[in-house]
């Protein structure tokens, strides 16, 4: 089934779907799911067996179709890029590069507060019964989203939303190191 199958032309080579697959990084079933979604035709399909050979001039349409897909791009957005006009397939790549990098961008942000929050080592400590009083007083906000306690500026801060109801209890700590903020649910 892997080996290369000759047609027509004995100047014109045609590899089967697991050579072809080999020779542009895709597996089979992925050339298989191209092939259904019209994306990737083999050059031709045995009528008797069912098997799909590929062309060698195939393989670059392979590659792009491979580094368009690693990059996330939707199969629909690929095919505009594969065959549509070359004015479309540019505003497609524009607008799906601003798309990666509002995601990246998120992600930094996201990544660098649970940096600054976790990796810092930050303690604090405050008496039993008023952190038991805070706990009580912010925990009916929390919903489902927990607690959020902030260790900053000399305070330690419960805060807690259900998204209708905001409350906030600001504590004075015993001792402190450091700052930082963590994420807590209420049964924690």
């Amino acid at each position: 089934m892997d080996e290369t199958y000759e047609y027509e032309h004995e100047d014109d080579v045609v590899l089967g779907i697991g050579a072809f697959a080999r020779r542009v990084g895709l597996s089979p079933s992925a050339l298989r799911y191209y092939d259904d979604c019209g994306v990737l035709r083999p050059a031709s399909v045995d009528p008797s067996t069912g098997y799909r050979r590929y062309a060698p001039e195939q393989a670059a349409r392979a590659l792009l179709l491979r580094g368009l897909r690693e990059a996330e791009l939707p199969l629909p957005e690929v095919v505009a890029v594969l065959d549509g006009p070359p004015d479309r397939a540019e505003a497609v790549l524009r607008a799906h590069l601003d798309r990666l990098r509002g995601r990246v961008d998120t992600a930094r942000v996201v990544v660098e507060r649970v940096l600054r929050s976790g990796a810092s080592g930050c303690r604090a400590t405050v008496g039993g019964a008023e952190w038991a009083s805070a706990v009580r007083q912010v925990a009916p906000a929390a919903g489902v989203f927990g607690v959020l306690v902030e260790v900053a500026d000399g305070e330690v801060r419960l805060v807690a939303t259900d998204r209708y109801r905001l409350s906030v209890r600001t504590l004075r700590p015993i001792r402190i190191e450091g700052s930082g903020q963590a994420l807590v649910r209420v049964g924690d």
